[in-house]
């Protein structure tokens, strides 16, 4: 009786006041995705990139030598890649297709070292230019120069800065590099994002009529509209993937 009574107690104490856990928010890694077309003319690229944006597949390309390939998707399992995969080659909507597996990615449980990739992938973009809802090396807008630099990293996240600041693990003081930065330009909302690189300095893509470039937290502009840093790389235990 005495031990029916316990139970109920901590089932009680549990329902009240919940558990406690770690206090982080993980990204998610890539996992399996799609690869399908490869392309020397750019503008084959974006007719396919539209087509798949077209059925909600959320799309991107990187450039390896002189050749674009496109990826989309990160699924858990690679049965549920290839099922996507098949039921799209069914429609019209691809040919042939690759599935990439987390095994292409090199394995990284170093939080410094990763950090230090994805400033590095982010100073690769330097100088090119702002476009609005952007996501490729041709041109960005805020958000989707983030999620192409960690992408590019082999972590996945949200495309809008409002949703990136919601699912990320607040900083308070310390920023390290590879942090993300946020502001409030026009208003009460989350409407920009950068990525710290030290030094109170971060990189972004501003604005339209202007490119990717780097700037300092302290400018009054910025430090007026500032709305806070957030993680995706906090945990130690976290292990990760880069390109």
């Amino acid at each position: 009786m005495k031990k029916i009574f316990f139970l109920f107690l901590f089932a009680l104490t549990f329902a009240i006041f919940g558990c406690s856990t770690k206090g982080f928010v993980q990204s998610d890694r890539i996992q399996y995705t799609i690869q399908a077309g490869a392309f020397s003319d750019f503008d084959n690229v974006q007719r396919f990139i539209d087509k798949l944006s077209q059925k909600g597949l959320d799309p991107y390309y990187y450039k390896d030598g002189n050749i674009y390939k496109v990826r989309f998707g990160n699924f858990y399992t690679q049965d549920a890649a290839i099922y996507t995969a098949d039921k799209l080659k069914e429609e019209g909507i691809i040919n042939e297709y690759l599935i990439v597996s987390p095994d292409s990615y090199k394995i990284t449980k170093n939080d410094d070292d990763l950090r230090e990739k994805i400033v590095n992938t982010a100073f690769n973009y330097l100088g090119t230019p702002y476009i609005k809802g952007g996501n490729n090396e041709d041109g960005f807008d805020c958000s989707g120069f983030v999620q192409t630099v960690f992408r590019m990293n082999g972590i996945d996240l949200p495309r809008s800065s409002p949703d990136q600041y919601k699912r990320g693990f607040s900083v308070k003081d310390d920023l390290k590099r590879g942090d993300l930065v946020f502001f409030k330009i026009n208003g009460r909302s989350i409407s920009h994002v950068g990525i710290y690189i030290g030094d109170g300095k971060f990189i972004h893509a501003p604005r339209v009529g202007q490119k990717v470039r780097v700037e300092s937290l302290e400018l009054p502009y910025y430090k007026k509209r500032y709305a806070g840093a957030k993680t995706y790389l906090n945990d130690p235990d976290f292990t990760t993937a880069s390109r």
